[in-house]
């Protein structure tokens, strides 16, 4: 099996040397974009700027709040948002890695579809990020795998 090297930025990295990040070999990067209905990382832009000049893939995530379909669209328009203006070379994706709002697992589910939903009717490709554990009790798995 081929492996591609891979990393995940944020606003949490700091300042990221590109040139030297794309000399180690990574190919792709999925880059933090934004959070809830509000939250854009401050360094989204730059770094996907910065990854494309040195021949580095660039994919976005979107850290969920969401615990209905209601919030998860909005989520997902906020996410668009977000990323729009910007070359993404890699898939959306939504992070999904906690339900503090204590939604049903068939809720939550629906949620997680219509987000997923947004981004493909956007014309993106969508991918789902979640915990082994995560995946397996607060979610239907069945349902995500288109």
């Amino acid at each position: 099996m081929t492996q591609i090297k891979g990393i995940d930025v944020s606003h949490w990295n700091g300042v990221v040397d590109w040139k030297k990040v794309a000399a180690d070999g990574v190919k792709f990067v999925f880059l933090k974009a934004s959070e809830g209905t509000t939250y854009v990382d401050k360094t989204f832009k730059t770094n996907a700027a910065n990854a494309l000049a040195n021949g580095i893939r660039v994919g976005a995530y979107h850290y969920a709040k969401f615990g209905n379909v209601a919030e998860a669209k909005a989520e997902a328009q906020h996410f668009l948002r977000t990323v729009s203006g910007v070359k993404i070379t890699y898939p959306l994706v939504l992070d999904l890695e906690e339900n503090k709002k204590k939604a049903s697992k068939a809720v939550l589910t629906d949620a997680a579809v219509a987000f997923l939903n947004a981004i493909e009717k956007a014309g993106y490709f969508a991918m789902i990020y979640a915990g082994k554990s995560f995946l397996e009790t607060q979610l239907d798995e069945k349902r995500l795998k288109p």
